[in-house]
């Protein structure tokens, strides 16, 4: 195997297991985290994600690497808007989360969900997958199809929206808890650079490189909600 691709792997897979541990501590530490619930279900999603693609590569075949990649999106889709949910309650705006809302803020991650599981019937997520000829272990790269772009505008568009809404609070609250909210916009932040690099092809070998740094917006967060539900 590659040696830079095997610490890849490494790093990813240390990644997984600091998202476990933060799901443990949520757990545990009721007393300390505001929304709690679903931050445990944010750590969860990250998890199945990063796993995912550490197993992805280190696939030796293109069936494996189809596999670990469908597994992916058992988690993937659903992180961001979590996150936004996890935004909306850190600023009190639970009220906006009717039943009704949420539900509808999960149909295109459920529909991304489906469509990947179901890729080889329609390609409407990938139109073909294969093994990349300037790596010597098998790393795959993909001819992207239509509902891949509205699944990465939605994932986008989410974080985007819960970037907005915790700089809006911020003008209300600067004084008061500015920390906590830099650390969570960094949170949200992080991510959508590294798939931004990965999307214009700026990442090594085509990898993707948003495993690598889940778990360290995953820290920002339960810091962030750790140090404003001590205050009250």
């Amino acid at each position: 195997m590659n040696s830079l691709i095997f610490q890849y792997i490494v790093i990813i897979s240390v990644s997984g297991v600091l998202s476990v541990l933060l799901t443990i501590y949520a757990f545990v530490k009721k007393e300390l985290m505001s929304s709690r619930k679903t931050f445990i279900i944010m750590s969860v999603l990250s998890a199945i994600y990063i796993f995912g693609h550490a197993l992805e590569l280190s696939s030796s075949t293109i069936n494996q690497i189809s596999f670990w990649i469908k597994f992916q999106y058992c988690g993937l889709p659903f992180i961001a808007p979590t996150c936004l949910v996890l935004v909306l309650q850190y600023v009190g705006l639970d009220k906006f989360l009717t039943r009704g809302r949420i539900i509808s803020l999960f149909i295109i991650p459920l529909i991304t969900f489906l469509l990947s599981w179901t890729n080889d019937i329609h390609h409407w997520m990938y139109r073909s997958l294969y093994l990349r000829p300037d790596v010597t272990s098998p790393v795959v790269d993909m001819i992207t199809g239509p509902w891949y772009v509205v699944h990465g505008s939605f994932t986008f568009g989410s974080l985007l929206l819960g970037t907005c809404i915790l700089l809006w609070y911020w003008q209300r609250t600067k004084a008061t808890y500015w920390k906590q909210i830099v650390t969570l916009i960094a949170s949200l932040v992080i991510p959508m650079i590294a798939s931004f690099l990965y999307l214009i092809g700026l990442s090594p070998y085509g990898m993707d490189p948003v495993p690598m740094v889940c778990a360290l917006p995953m820290h920002y967060i339960s810091g962030g909600f750790s140090l404003r539900s001590s205050l009250f």
